[in-house]
């Protein structure tokens, strides 16, 4: 291959954040460029190499952005020796200055010292595609000028890594969302969303309120932004809360003169009992608290698994394990006898034991005649979950209902019961079902919706041809949850159903219901809601709650929010804390590397009273 002065630059960056001014410094390395131009070890460069470059060579690197945002040359570290040399540096074609190194000469040893042109220009304001930064040598002398790196202050904070090097591409024309129909009562979406690192929690949480809402419809459809890429595996990184290990405790002395240990939100504690000649009472308790439902999780309902583990004993332990039931009562075990032959016990906990926001307790007692026994390992785990049971309800040459019923569902013992009118047909104990579309140019078919027992809707698509499948992602809990919990939710008891037609009646525990008729084409999939009784204040609930993803842009099911009264504001990190409209868009802007052909969903109302 032939290369020509004219090289293109495979960014080596480093982000760092600005203190003073906000915004980033890009540091994009030299001697990461491709092409021909010479490098040289130097141990005062940035990363240990730096380029060599003669008058009329050229560095060119290219760089992505998310939104309009004003750049501009921080500084160009260099180093010369021999005469001066003259650089000039581009954005986007347009000369923003140019420095010149200071002649000078030491046998060489100057190409180690280097020096900094400082910040060129005035900034520039660069749109967020493909932007392009040049380091042109104007004029040098025979022995050339070498660049170590350059700096680049980038005016937005939400700019990442994967962003800048292009590698998810943002959009450059945004969607505009419009009214359905003129005369509609105005309503408001709410921001009650808060920060994780978890790409698996819905921390996104958006409330959409109308107090005259009478009809609705949302729509799923394929992502704005075009992208060949499916990613769709879990990303389970920085999620502390799903390991089912509660705290642990290993190599730990069993004696009233061991000091209290800790693990994660508990406390081991240690203590002696009077015991009768030769024998030793160690009592140990163990106090910590755990998460439930208002927090959405289920550790405090799920049972949990305790295990123990000792080194042999010189002699046979006899070991007590009771703990503090939520109703108040102990709850004590059959004793175990630790022995060489019998070194490790299982105890198990039942469901809806645990106490939420307040200290739970397990107590142990080891008795022996021998001191100082050694736990090898001491824990407490949730206990294991079986496999979601698929249950078989319909299937027709166009459609399929399922039915799913879980080991342990996060709202228990509140269930959903399925009806079918039509039949008469009755499934009882139901956490959640889903429909399949079948596909028009397979034999196959397309998963489209899911409705679980807590209101969460999940819409999607159709396949797009050509892919196996896509995943679900930003989704809409359809009724009227408490806006003040941690994790939004309702109570559906009963949904009636008539699959061929795709139509439901949804109940909710209150006594409220609505109506809902599915709708799929090639590109997107609507779900029409209608007879909407609601039993709680409109004003002080709302109807239907955005529930999605978001850790940076790049790593999102939805980065953007966009109404038909305003444009598009930043799912999280902007200022914004209401925005009114009747239509409702969450998408996204940039490509995301989770779940990247996720839908974007839209709510839109179309009736009020």
């Amino acid at each position: 291959m032939k290369y020509t002065p004219h090289t293109c630059v495979c960014i080596y960056l480093v982000l760092s954040t600005l203190g003073s001014c906000g915004g980033k410094i890009l540091r994009i390395e030299a001697e990461s460029a491709k092409g021909n131009n010479p490098k040289r070890y130097r141990s005062n460069a940035s990363n240990g190499e730096d380029v060599w470059l003669h008058r009329g060579a050229m560095l060119s690197f290219s760089f992505c952005l998310i939104r309009e945002t004003n750049a501009s040359i921080n500084n160009v570290m260099f180093s010369n020796d021999g005469g001066a040399d003259t650089c000039s540096v581009e954005l986007n074609g347009v000369e923003v200055g140019e420095f010149e190194s200071t002649a000078g000469s030491d046998g060489g040893l100057l190409w180690n010292v280097f020096k900094s042109s400082g910040s060129l220009g005035s900034s520039m304001t660069l749109e967020s595609r493909w932007n392009t930064i040049t380091l042109l040598v104007e004029f040098a002398d025979d022995y050339g000028i070498e660049i170590d790196h350059i700096d680049v202050n980038i005016e937005d904070d939400d700019v990442n890594e994967d962003i800048l090097t292009c590698i998810l591409p943002c959009l450059s024309d945004l969607p505009v969302v419009t009214v359905a129909a003129p005369g509609l009562t105005e309503g408001r979406a709410v921001q009650r969303s808060y920060s994780t690192q978890c790409a698996e929690e819905d921390n996104v949480d958006v409330a959409i309120f109308n107090t005259d809402v009478t009809k609705y419809e949302i729509t799923a459809s394929l992502p704005t932004y075009r992208s060949f890429l499916n990613l769709r595996d879990e990303d389970t990184r920085n999620c502390p809360f799903l390991t089912p290990i509660y705290w642990l405790y290993e190599n730990v002395i069993v004696s009233p003169n061991t000091k209290s240990l800790t693990s994660n939100s508990s406390e081991l504690f240690f203590g002696d009992k009077a015991a009768p000649e030769p024998y030793t009472i160690t009592k140990m308790a163990v106090t910590f608290t755990l998460e439930g439902r208002k927090k959405g999780y289920i550790d405090t309902e799920i049972g949990s698994t305790l295990y123990m583990t000792m080194n042999s004993p010189d002699a046979p332990s006899d070991v007590v394990v009771s703990y503090s039931h939520r109703n108040g009562t102990i709850i004590e075990f059959s004793p175990v006898t630790f022995s060489d032959s019998l070194t490790s016990a299982v105890w198990n906990i039942p469901d809806f034991t645990w106490k939420e926001d307040l200290t739970n307790n397990i107590f142990v007692t080891v008795q022996s005649t021998a001191l100082d026994q050694q736990l090898v390992n001491f824990r407490l785990e949730r206990r294991y979950m079986g496999p979601d049971v698929v249950i078989p309800l319909y299937s027709s040459g166009r459609i399929v209902l399922e039915g799913i019923r879980v080991d342990f569902w996060w709202q228990a013992p509140e269930t959903m019961e399925l009806v079918r009118p039509s039949t008469g047909d009755t499934w009882n104990n139901i956490a959640y079902f889903r429909i399949y579309v079948s596909l028009p140019w397979s034999d196959g078919y397309s998963q489209v919706f899911v409705l679980y027992q807590d209101g969460n809707m999940r819409l999607l698509n159709p396949t797009p041809h050509g892919l196996d499948w896509t995943p679900f992602g930003t989704s809409v809990i359809l009724g009227q949850t408490d806006v003040d919990d941690f994790r939004p939710a309702v109570s559906i008891t009963k949904v009636e159903i008539e699959p061929e037609e795709l139509t439901m009646k949804i109940i909710y525990s209150d006594g409220s219901s609505t109506d809902a008729k599915l709708v799929t084409s090639i590109e997107q999939t609507k779900l029409y809601v209608s007879n909407i009784d609601f039993k709680k204040s409109t004003t002080t609930h709302p109807f239907a709650t955005f529930r999605s993803m978001y850790v940076q842009v790049g790593n999102t099911d939805s980065d953007s929010i966009v109404s038909d009264t305003s444009t598009t504001n930043p799912i999280l990190g902007g200022d914004w804390t209401t925005i009114n409209g009747t239509s409702f868009l969450l998408y996204r802007r940039c490509e995301s590397k989770h779940l990247t052909q996720s839908p974007d969903i839209r709510l839109q109302v179309t009736e009020t009273e």
